[in-house]
Order: C-alpha cells, then sequence, then structure tokens
C-alpha cells in the first residue's frame, strides 16, 4: 500500500474533514474517484508486509474495507501469521470471504506450502476463486462449505452491508432480508475424510459462529503441529451461555496457553500461541 493511499484513510477518518464531505455531497463522488485512481483491468494491487497480490470484485465501499483491514483493522493478525509461518508450512483460513487472507498467506508459506481456504458464500466463493487464479497461486484449495460442530444445511444472511453470517441478530430486518442456503460440515471429519493436512496455523473470522467452528476443529486443533490461532470473537452473536471467556477456555483446553487480545468496537481479536516444543 504506497504512502498516498495510506494518507487518504488517514484523512477519510478525521472528522472535520468527513463532516465537510458528507455535507457538502462530496463523499461518493470522493469514494468513486478514489476508486477510479486505484483500479486497473489487472485489478487492485494490494501490499501487506512486503507481499504484493491483486484482487478484483470490489466496489468502491469493498475496496476501501478491504484497505482499511490491511493497515488497519486486522494487521494484528497479518504481523502474527508473518511472523509465525514458515515456507512449506500449512494454514486455514476460515471466513475467506474474496481472499483478503488467503491471498497473503500463499504468499508467506511459498509454492510448497499449503492453504485450505472456506468460504460458503456463493458470490464471495466464486469471486475467490478467481483472485486466487489472478494471482497464478497453486498452492490454495478453496472450499464452498461453512466449518461447524456438526454436518448439516443452514442459511446464511447476506442483507445490508454487513458481513455475512449464520447467526443475524433477530432484531436486523435488512440484514435477515436476504439469504442463501449453504452446506456446513465438522471440520475434524472433513478434514480426515479429504486427507487434508494439519494446519500449523489457524485464521476464524465467521461473525459469530466461531465457537461452533472451534467445537467442529478440536481434534485438529490439539494437534501439536497446530500452533497458531488468529481468531475474530463477536460476543454480541455468540449463542446464550457462550462468552469470550468460554471460548478462550475452549483453546487453552486445546494446548493454546499465550494469548495476546485487542478490542475492537464489537469485536475482540484474539492471537494465541502453543508453547515451543522442549528440544
Amino acid at each position: 500500500m504506497n504512502l498516498l493511499r495510506r494518507l487518504s484513510h488517514l484523512l477519510s477518518h478525521l472528522q472535520v474533514l468527513s463532516g465537510l464531505a458528507t455535507r457538502l455531497h462530496l463523499r461518493t463522488a470522493l469514494r468513486r474517484a478514489y476508486y477510479w485512481w486505484v483500479t486497473s483491468p489487472e485489478g487492485v494491487e494490494f501490499c501487506a508486509l512486503g507481499l504484493s497480490y491483486r484482487m478484483r470484485g470490489l466496489d468502491p465501499d469493498r475496496l476501501r474495507s478491504c484497505e482499511w483491514y490491511v493497515l488497519y483493522g486486522e494487521r494484528d493478525f497479518l504481523v502474527a501469521l508473518r511472523a509465525d509461518l514458515r515456507p512449506g508450512e500449512s494454514v486455514l483460513d476460515v471466513g475467506a470471504n474474496l481472499g483478503q487472507f488467503t491471498l497473503p498467506l500463499a504468499k508467506m508459506v511459498g509454492e510448497k506450502g499449503h492453504v485450505l481456504s472456506f468460504e460458503p458464500v456463493g458470490a464471495a466463493f466464486q469471486q475467490l476463486l478467481e483472485n486466487v487464479k489472478l494471482n497464478g497461486l497453486t498452492n490454495v484449495q478453496v472450499f464452498r462449505k461453512a466449518l461447524g460442530e456438526e454436518d448439516t444445511e443452514a442459511e446464511i444472511f447476506v442483507g445490508g452491508s454487513r458481513c455475512p453470517s449464520i447467526v443475524a441478530p433477530e432484531d436486523d430486518a435488512i440484514y435477515r432480508s436476504v439469504s442463501e442456503k449453504i452446506e456446513i460440515v465438522r471440520g475434524d471429519t472433513f478434514f480426515a475424510r479429504e486427507k487434508l493436512p494439519i494446519p500449523h496455523a489457524v485464521k476464524i473470522d465467521v461473525e459469530g459462529f466461531e465457537y461452533a467452528v472451534l467445537q467442529g476443529l478440536r481434534a485438529t486443533l490439539a494437534d501439536p503441529r497446530c500452533r497458531l490461532m488468529c481468531l475474530e470473537i463477536h460476543p454480541h452473536l455468540l449463542p446464550s451461555g457462550v462468552s469470550a471467556e468460554t471460548i478462550t477456555e475452549l483453546l487453552r483446553s486445546l494446548g493454546f496457553e499465550q494469548f495476546q487480545t485487542h478490542a475492537r468496537r464489537r469485536e475482540l481479536h484474539v492471537v494465541a500461541l502453543k508453547p515451543a516444543p522442549v528440544s
């Protein structure tokens, strides 16, 4: 991400300038102009921690969102993954969306590495496939499935401007106005059936469904080879009786001992590591 793009994000989040653009009815026009400036037929170029990749399928709002996450919002996850992963290793991306993590992860582990990418929403899945192809990546397996505690089907809500979620709030009519049926698979069962490698690192962002994902992956996550977890917890969307503390205790029971947490507006980022093996 070059300096001018970073500066544009800082300026857009200054309340005085943002408010002025809104009052002058310039916000949409400026966002479209910015979109025109950074896009090309080859897609939008991103650079995360020195790793360059391209993405397509971004409208002006989605572009700014993806840039913000790379620069600030989920940089803590990218830093942890970059520091831990080594060429040739495997990594699991649950809730891959358009490839915001899958693409740089594929660069981190190199051609001999392996990225397992799960995205259940049809449109996002197709765009993820295209972005993998756009970057010439041969080390990524993409699955149009959600991970959960059991093999089943469900609806995922995709209305409004929020991220898709299986557990959309009951009082958000716009969010729940559009949905599609998806397949959910129990992670441990699916990994065994498909003979997938144990991931050395895992990133999970599933908008409130994280406890079910973790329960279905207990055996995989307990494997000593799985040593890093980057998990976004959405406390307001968790099922009754499940809290952020419930989830961190589950991770502890699976062998993760070192925790770093970062509270955002409505989410909690957890980076958890297992202790290094004694030589």
